[in-house]
């Protein structure tokens, strides 16, 4: 009798953590990052309304792709690659089958055909593709996240100007060939021509702050909801 029951004791305690490693991973979740966006309201392909992201930037995937963004908050990085104070986000978006919205998720969205398809090579070269993390900066993926923290500056100064958005595009599509070799110095030099003075020096603090970084970016001090992510 013994035996019998500690092999029904084992059997459901088998079930119990299959059912519970299911529910941890049942929930599918998509990050909207610019350094991780708080608070952000998530809309999917229909204009809907799916959800707000958590302090870390997860929301649930709901509905259907593409998913863009509003409103929101994160941290910048200074110039000498500390947190800054809280900025607004701005408006992203990700084309179809891509759940993490980025400032260069948003470029590629936005992209003609030919664009799009220079920026993901500049992406390639960068050693990325727009499912990769950028809310930590390694060796691996250091000149991806200072280029999305300077497009990411230059988007929150002004992302409802098509002229900047279409300049950005440009620029970042011909990193794919043009920018010998991949340097800090190399990226600031390829995004910022023709910019204004004032972009120019925001792009540059961006750049150079994430260069100067390591690790998980900073996120917005938690205050109140942490968002609609379904688990963690």
């Amino acid at each position: 009798m013994l035996k019998r029951i500690l092999a029904i004791s084992a059997i459901l305690g088998v079930f119990l953590a299959v059912a519970a490693c299911g529910s941890n991973h049942s929930v599918l979740r998509g990050r909207v990052i610019d350094g991780p966006v708080s608070g952000a309201s998530v809309y999917d392909s229909t204009g809907t309304l799916i959800g707000t992201t958590d302090v870390n930037g997860y929301f649930i995937l709901r509905g259907t792709g593409p998913y863009r963004t509003t409103g929101g908050t994160y941290i910048p990085l200074n110039a000498d690659g500390t947190p800054g104070s809280p900025l607004a986000a701005p408006p992203m978006s990700a084309p179809d089958g891509i759940n993490q919205i980025t400032p260069l998720s948003t470029l590629v969205a936005n992209a003609n055909s030919a664009d799009r398809t220079a920026i993901l090579a500049t992406l390639t070269r960068l050693g990325v593709d727009l499912n990769t993390d950028l809310s930590v900066k390694n060796s691996q993926n250091g000149a991806a996240v200072v280029l999305n923290e300077m497009i990411g500056a230059l988007l929150q100064q002004d992302s409802s100007a098509p002229a900047t958005v279409s300049s950005l595009i440009t620029s970042v599509a011909a990193i794919s060939t043009s920018v010998t070799p991949v340097t800090t110095a190399s990226l600031i030099t390829a995004v910022t021509t023709g910019l204004t003075p004032a972009q120019t020096t925001a792009a540059t603090n961006a750049a150079q702050g994430a260069d100067l970084f390591t690790g998980t970016l900073p996120v917005v001090p938690i205050t109140g909801s942490t968002g609609s992510t379904g688990g963690s």
